[in-house]
């Protein structure tokens, strides 16, 4: 498991589009979460439950999982119509059923969208 440090932003936004680059084999997968507080939210983000992205935490699109250890391919999560929110925090969960292939995690971008 993965967590980001809380992200503020200047403005408020909500919607959310995260990318990730993986190699993510047939034996594993990759569960995303996000959590948001709006601009007059007094509770602290740390006390609030992650939601997944797509209901269970599952990308926008099937990728057909990768067959060895150098393909690396792009995952896309998004979430809109989320209450106006000025941060966010994101969870990255790895699951796997064999030990040997474990997902691998290259890079994420994240862009928070006012839309």
């Amino acid at each position: 498991m993965y967590l980001t440090k809380p992200i503020v932003l200047e403005n408020a936004s909500t919607a959310l589009d995260i990318r990730l680059t993986a190699n993510i084999r047939s034996s594993s997968e990759v569960e995303m979460y996000y959590r948001v507080t709006g601009p007059e939210d007094e509770r602290n983000i740390e006390d609030l439950d992650y939601t997944p992205f797509n209901s269970d935490g599952s990308p926008d699109v099937a990728i057909t999982p990768a067959e060895d250890d150098s393909t690396f391919k792009e995952y896309k999560y998004s979430a809109t119509n989320i209450h106006d929110f000025t941060s966010f925090q994101l969870k990255i969960v790895m699951k796997g059923s064999i030990s040997s292939y474990p997902p691998i995690l290259r890079d994420m971008r994240g862009i928070a969208l006012a839309v």
